[in-house]
């Protein structure tokens, strides 16, 4: 955090893990559940889903280390 203060890094960093963690828990209190009663439809819907998680999650972990390292943000 060469660039920025560490409130403002906290700041930056709150806004991709919210949005996952908002994700994930829609995904896990909403698709599963559903996915789970077996219909092939909703199985494809919560893979897919799952996989939009495990991405954001990807990205919101390499965003997370620019951060930290000081690549981002600048100012």
């Amino acid at each position: 955090m060469h660039n920025a203060s560490p409130r403002r890094a906290a700041v930056v960093l709150l806004a991709p893990w919210a949005f996952v963690a908002v994700f994930g828990g829609l995904w896990l209190g909403v698709v599963v559940p559903r996915a789970l009663e077996g219909q092939p439809a909703l199985v494809c819907v919560a893979l897919l889903a799952g996989l939009a998680l495990a991405c954001f999650v990807a990205a919101a972990v390499t965003f997370s280390r620019d951060v930290l390292t000081g690549r981002w943000p600048r100012g």
